[in-house]
This record gives C-alpha cells, structure tokens and sequence, in this order.
C-alpha cells in the first residue's frame, strides 16, 4: 500500500535514469569542452621582464614563443650613432616593427615606435637563415655599425638590429611590446 509519503516504484527509475543519462552526458561531453582550454606545452603569449638588472652597454636573451629575444641597453654613444645612419646606407629600408605599417622606414626612432630607445628588442635569428646571432666578440673589431653576426651566412647586424653586411636581406623584426613600468616590459 502506498502512502502520500513514499515516492512511486516508477519515479525513482525515472530520477535515476535521469541522473544515470547526466553523468553520461557530462562524461561525453568533457572531451570537448577540455580541449578549448590553452595547452600547458604550449609558448606563453606574453612575458614580463624585469630590466632593472641589464646594466647600459650589456644585453640578455630571453625566449618568447620559443624564439630568442635580446635585449640590449644601449649606450647614449650607441644610440647617436645609430640615429646618425643615412638611409641610403642601409640594405633595408624598412623598420619591420610588429603592428606597424609594412612600409615603415628603418629609421632608429622607427625601430623604438614602442618604448624608448635605450632599449632595443630584437628577434635575434638571422633573417637569411634563420641561425640565432650572437654578439660581436671583444677579440674582433667591434663598432658601432656592427653588433651581432650570423656565424653561418657572416650577415652583420648594428645596435638598431639592422642589416648592414652580408647576404641576409631583412633587418631584425621587432616583436610586439610595450613598456609597462620604467624597468619592465611586456612582450607580446
């Protein structure tokens, strides 16, 4: 005999079939809803670095999307120099600043469009080649004009990380950053 208290036999399969088709559904579903999420392995968007401790005249290279990027603090002597170069004297002619018109000119207050130009971003891989570069050495003659080179095709870059010698046809890119504090940027 039934009672008003007591739920019907029928009610309770029909909660628990209910129930049981939830969990089914939630089980079916997770796969796609878990694969919308960001992948742990994957190169962080953006980074932020702290340049308090490059100290003028020295650089570090740090890695964003599993490129390198150097940081350069360059020195008042460097950056006269830099913005002394004629154009006509660079191989090419375009600044190749992340976000910027393609047809930007390589101007040194071109290739600074972010931030201020004590500090110089760079992709540090060869445009010919792809090779990461790696600063002139002391034991060679070092200028102003040239700063890193490409041990494999010789290509020279200067501290505005543009191409001056050898057969790479492209400045350096600049990547997308932006100065969020007075010693700390945000690159992405």
């Amino acid at each position: 005999m039934q009672t008003k208290s007591t739920p019907p036999r029928r009610d309770f399969v029909v909660g628990a079939a209910l129930a049981f088709s939830a969990v089914g559904l939630g089980f079916a579903v997770y796969p796609f809803v878990a694969q919308m999420a960001p992948n742990p392995s994957s190169p962080r968007d953006t980074i932020d670095i702290d340049l308090s401790g490059i100290r003028v005249g020295a650089e570090r290279q740090y890695v964003w999307k599993g490129k390198p990027i150097l940081i350069r603090h360059r020195t008042s002597d460097e950056i006269k120099a830099m913005q002394a170069v004629r154009m006509e004297d660079l191989i090419d002619p375009v600044a190749r600043v992340d976000g910027y018109p393609t047809t930007l000119p390589a101007s040194d207050a071109n290739r600074f469009a972010h931030a201020e130009p004590r500090w110089l971003v760079i992709v540090g891989l060869c445009t010919k080649e792809g090779c990461i570069l790696k600063p002139v050495e002391a034991s060679q003659p070092r200028d102003l004009v040239e700063n890193w080179t490409c041990l494999c095709c010789a290509s020279r870059f200067d501290a505005s990380g543009r191409v001056r010698k050898g057969p790479a046809a492209q400045n350096l890119a600049v990547p997308p950053y932006r100065l969020i504090a007075k010693d700390r940027i945000e690159i992405g």
